[in-house]
């Protein structure tokens, strides 16, 4: 299943703001497919995004010469290609001589490609002149996202302690409430995504399993099933290990939010609005309650670090702070 997600966005300014925001959830480079009527705000929505991507200059649509192309600080080149003109089989032909672009390509006028499947980011514009705003449609067509049923499936066969699974779920409350802020603001978030991350991203928390650190404090019986999974996968943290189930499984975009959950290693790499929400709601929650940053902390230190703070402990509480200050901004 693909996630689809609707924005209101009242003014230019919002829809450039939105535009912008889709810097934040791209995974590798794609086709933006631009749909809408003149004067929907297609070339509005795209200055934001060329903004973001690192575009020098302005950015103009190329209805007669078809095609501009721009440099970006992160994702190579920018093809941006108007389809305006072109009738079904040009716009056919020249989307085909640059299938092999290595960039990202945002097509214009993408109404004019018809029966076309590709993995890509579809953006739908709808112009409400009566109401003085736009609605702003988004399908991740280059995501595929696993069911509920599939999820609790994987829960039961690596047979997850309910502890976690409590965890893992509260966890997702507080990832759906933080994504639901954001898309009231007009920022393009994969809010299902996100939900669907924070339900799996414990999957494998029993690899790392301490004794003595457990909340109940009981001993757990290692089901086989536990076993096998260390062996195959010896020295690894369960983020890496959920990473690359999920990958396998063909979630590849879930395998990226999931993997940066733990504690980010120097020097810091670029995170995805995805990936901070839910690095931050996992930094809230102790088993199945919301807890304030500190509190969470204070925990971690109790169970893991017999009640001491290790510069371990601080480094990573220092690292939910700024992720916290980070998202209070870009809202």
């Amino acid at each position: 299943m693909y996630e689809k997600v609707q924005i209101w966005l009242p003014d230019a300014k919002k829809t450039r703001k939105c535009g912008f925001s889709l810097f934040n959830t791209i995974y590798k480079p794609v086709d933006i497919l631009l749909k809408g009527e003149i004067g929907a705000g297609k070339t509005t929505f795209l200055h934001g995004f060329a903004e973001a991507l690192g575009v020098n200059g302005a950015v103009r649509s190329p209805t007669f010469a078809l095609e501009n192309r721009h440099n970006t600080s992160k994702w190579g080149e920018l093809l941006h290609i108007d389809l305006y003109r072109l009738d079904e089989n040009k716009a056919k032909e020249l989307y085909d001589q640059t299938e092999d672009h290595e960039g990202i390509r945002c097509i214009e006028w993408a109404e004019r490609l018809k029966n076309i499947d590709i993995e890509s980011i579809i953006i739908e514009l709808d112009d409400r002149k009566d109401n003085n705003g736009r609605n702003l449609k988004i399908i991740f067509n280059d995501a595929l996202l696993p069911s509920l049923e599939e999820i609790k499936s994987w829960r039961k066969k690596f047979e997850l302690p309910e502890n976690v699974c409590k965890h893992c779920d509260a966890v997702a409350e507080v990832c759906k409430e933080i994504g639901e802020q954001f898309i009231k603001e007009g920022y393009i978030i994969r809010i299902n995504a996100i939900i669907k991350a924070a339900l799996v991203h414990d999957l494998f928390r029993f690899v790392d399993f301490k004794a003595g650190a457990s909340h109940d404090r009981d001993e757990i019986i290692q089901p086989k099933i536990w076993e096998e999974i260390k062996e195959e996968h010896p020295a690894q943290k369960h983020e890496e290990v959920c990473e690359k189930f999920l990958k396998k499984q063909g979630y590849r975009v879930l395998s990226e939010i999931v993997k940066t959950h733990g504690v980010r290693s120097l020097p810091y790499n670029p995170m995805t609005i995805e990936q901070k929400i839910l690095f931050y709601a996992d930094k809230r929650v102790i088993l199945d309650k919301k807890v304030t940053l500190k509190e969470r902390f204070d925990d971690f230190v109790t169970r893991y670090g017999d009640g001491i703070w290790t510069k371990h402990a601080e480094k990573w509480y220092e690292q939910a702070k700024e992720i916290e200050e980070e998202l209070n901004k870009m809202k």
